[in-house]
C-alpha cells in the first residue's frame, strides 16, 4: 500500500469516526411500556396512537414480535395505502432500522473499531505477514462500511424525522394556509416524515413521493 494511499484510509476512517462520534439526541423510551400502550391504543381502535407507541418501541427494541406484529396490524388496518420508502437515503437507512436500535448500531462500530486497533497494531509490528494484512483490510472495509450506515442513519432521522397522523383525519395542503389548495387527505395511522415545521404547520413527506403541509397538531413526531 502506498503512503498516499494509506493516509487516504486513515483520513477516511477518522473523517467517519469524527461524524459518528456525536451522540443523536435518543429520548429515555421504555420499550415494554410502549408495546403496552400500543396495545391499549390499539384495542380503542385508535390507530395512529398505537403506532405512534409501536415505533417508539421499536426504535430501542427493532426485533421485539409483539411491537412489530402490532405495527404490521395497524398498517394492515389503516385508510391509507402507503408504500415503503424509497430513495438513496431511506434505504440506506433502512438496512438497519429493521433489525438494529442506533445504539446498538453505536456499539457495533465501537467493536470492530477496537479490533481493527487490535488487528492494525499486530501487523504494525509484523508487516510481512501477508495474511495478517488481508485481515487488516478485511475489517478496516468492515468499519468504514458500519461507520458510513451509522453516519447515514443518523444524518437522516435527524433531518427527517419520522412522524405519525394521530387525528382522525388531516388535511394535505400545497402551502401552509388554510386557503392554499387542498392536495389530499390523510388518516389515522399514515406515515411519513416532517421536512420543514413552520408557526404551527408541517410539511409532511409522504413513501410515495408526496409533499404536503398539514397542521402540526394532527401529527406526532416519533422519538
Amino acid at each position: 500500500m502506498s503512503r498516499a494511499l494509506f493516509f487516504l484510509a486513515i483520513g477516511l476512517l477518522l473523517i467517519l469516526g469524527v461524524a459518528a462520534a456525536r451522540p443523536p439526541i435518543v429520548p429515555e423510551i421504555d420499550g415494554i411500556a410502549e408495546v403496552a400502550a400500543g396495545h391499549t391504543a390499539l384495542e380503542a381502535d385508535d390507530l395512529g396512537v398505537a403506532l405512534w407507541h409501536y415505533q417508539r418501541a421499536l426504535t430501542v427494541i427493532p426485533r421485539d414480535p409483539a411491537a412489530q406484529l402490532g405495527a404490521a396490524i395497524v398498517r394492515a388496518l389503516r385508510a391509507d395505502i402507503l408504500q415503503e420508502e424509497s430513495g438513496f437515503l431511506a434505504d440506506i437507512t433502512g438496512l438497519t432500522a429493521d433489525v438494529m436500535s442506533l445504539n446498538e448500531l453505536r456499539l457495533l462500530s465501537l467493536l470492530s473499531w477496537v479490533a481493527l486497533f487490535v488487528w492494525g497494531r499486530q501487523w504494525v509490528w509484523n508487516r510481512k505477514d501477508v495474511k495478517l494484512r488481508r485481515l487488516v483490510l478485511a475489517v478496516y472495509v468492515l468499519v468504514v462500511t458500519i461507520l458510513s450506515l451509522l453516519v447515514i442513519r443518523q444524518t437522516y432521522e435527524a433531518a427527517y424525522p419520522a412522524a405519525v397522523i394521530t387525528a382522525f383525519e388531516a388535511t394535505g395542503y400545497a402551502a401552509p394556509s388554510e386557503d392554499a389548495p387542498i392536495l389530499f387527505k390523510l388518516y389515522s395511522g399514515a406515515e411519513g416524515r416532517v421536512l420543514e415545521l413552520r408557526e404551527g404547520w408541517a410539511r409532511l413527506g409522504l413513501p410515495d413521493g408526496r409533499e404536503a403541509w398539514i397542521f402540526e397538531s394532527r401529527l406526532v413526531i416519533i422519538g
